[in-house]
């Protein structure tokens, strides 16, 4: 054993190890999509492969912009809609990707839970669902009813 500067024998001591986060493949979180990753649109591939729960609509707390190529998901205090899109369970590589597609480092969108009316054949309501919303500026932007395109 070491001695100390008191002159005492004192247990070696390690550097820190690193701390290791694991991803896991399981299919662990849900996701509401309502654009461009939805069935039949041009970046559905990069869900392909995980689980498709049905089609399920938000809140009435909701509205919708047209954005060109891709819609943008805002919350509103007032005139909101039920907005349509798809559920998945995802696993934790998907999400990270999604995140990476949906620009989340970059602040165009961030990932947050979303309200969504029941389903008649949810198994457990409990469960948080993830949707990406738009964080930029809607001004000039048309608003898209409850679903896009």
């Amino acid at each position: 054993m070491p001695i100390n500067q008191l002159g005492l024998a004192s247990p070696a001591i390690r550097p820190p190890q690193p701390f290791l986060l694991t991803m896991t493949n399981e299919l662990n979180q849900i996701v509401f999509v309502y654009g461009s990753l939805k069935q039949g649109q041009r970046l559905h591939h990069a869900i392909q492969g995980q689980q498709f729960l049905g089609n399920s609509t938000t809140c009435p707390d909701y509205a919708l912009y047209d954005c060109g190529d891709y819609p943008a998901l805002v919350k509103v205090a007032a005139n909101g809609e039920s907005v349509k899109g798809e559920l998945y369970r995802v696993d934790s590589n998907c999400l990270q990707n999604l995140d990476n597609i949906e620009c989340v480092d970059e602040g165009l969108y961030c990932r947050k839970p979303v309200d969504l009316l029941p389903r008649d054949d949810e198994d457990d309501s409990s469960d948080i669902v993830w949707a990406w919303f738009y964080l930029q500026s809607i001004d000039g932007l048309r608003r898209c009813g409850n679903q896009w395109p």
